[in-house]
């Protein structure tokens, strides 16, 4: 019958009181130290609460309004360069602005009629 085949323990045969290799201990390579099962349950411990906070979905109701303010076009011809970034949000008007930049522009160019409605696109 086939024996199965062993690993030899390192650590033993290293060092100034190494044994001859003959007399070197055998090592299931299956076996799982203490320390390392330990290791795997902490790691899936704490990977659900990690996972959860990527994949959980945003309420973006309880958003402040955008800060319109930051974006009000200044100098002699009251010009204003909007970042390109797409963080859409949605009007009373029910337009979908690329960003608050652009919604912040039309808000002041159009007054009541353009009103913050929430963040993300229109339906």
């Amino acid at each position: 019958m086939h024996q199965p085949r062993m690993w030899w323990n390192v650590y033993q045969m290293v060092g100034p009181e190494a044994p001859h290799p003959e007399q070197a201990v055998p090592c299931d390579p299956m076996a799982a130290s203490p320390w390392m099962t330990a290791l795997l349950l902490v790691s899936f411990a704490l990977a659900q609460p990690v996972c959860s906070g990527i994949f959980k979905r945003r309420d973006y109701s309880r958003w402040p309004e955008p800060p319109c303010e930051m974006y009000y076009p200044w100098g002699p011809r009251r010009d204003s360069i909007c970042p390109d970034v797409t963080a859409h949000v949605c009007a009373t008007n029910g337009e979908t602005y690329k960003n608050e930049c652009f919604f912040c522009l039309d808000h002041w160019e159009f007054g009541p009629y353009v009103q913050f409605y929430k963040y993300g696109k229109c339906k």
